[in-house]
């Protein structure tokens, strides 16, 4: 079993603008089918796409830790960008998630796939040993990354299988 802390920007790493990944490789080599792995974030931790006082957490949902205005939890937004407002990751267009949404990637942004605060996987591999990946790709979902901000910190855990 390996953690790895893995900070994610909701700015530098969003897949809008420069969409450079937040990226961690996996020690001991790439992933082989049934390996698992798993991803947690405090979902108290918040990080904002817009400038306001109130933000979103990893999973998309609006979190304001001082309740003021109250919480609307109406306030999912999604999110299915054009290729042009992805210009790093034109597959982006093919998929929609919330606003703010932890989103990954196994195959550096060719495909993704929700995170959010909590998530668990088991690899099946791809019937190709060579392109087993070596790493995982997350990013904030948004189309606008100029107006972001905050960090979040994703707990990356990989249990291998035959270990």
């Amino acid at each position: 079993m390996s953690l790895y802390p893995v900070p994610v920007d909701s700015n530098a790493n969003s897949v809008a603008g420069s969409g450079v990944a937040s990226f961690k490789a996996f020690l001991g080599g790439p992933l082989k089918p049934g390996d698992t792995i798993t991803i947690s974030v405090e979902p108290l931790a918040i990080w904002n796409s817009g400038g306001s006082i109130a933000g979103t957490n990893a999973s998309g949902f609006a979190v304001n830790p001082n309740n003021i205005p109250p919480i609307d939890y109406s306030s999912f937004v999604p999110c299915q960008p054009n290729a042009h407002e992805v210009p790093t990751y034109p597959n982006a267009a093919n998929y929609g998630f919330g606003v703010g949404v932890l989103v990954g990637s196994l195959d550096g942004g060719s495909t993704f796939f929700a995170v959010g605060t909590n998530f668990s996987m088991v690899y099946l591999g791809s019937g190709d040993s060579a392109a087993a990946p070596a790493g995982i790709s997350l990013f904030f979902w948004d189309v606008n990354s100029a107006d972001n901000v905050g960090s979040l910190m994703a707990s990356v855990n990989v249990i291998r299988a035959n270990a």
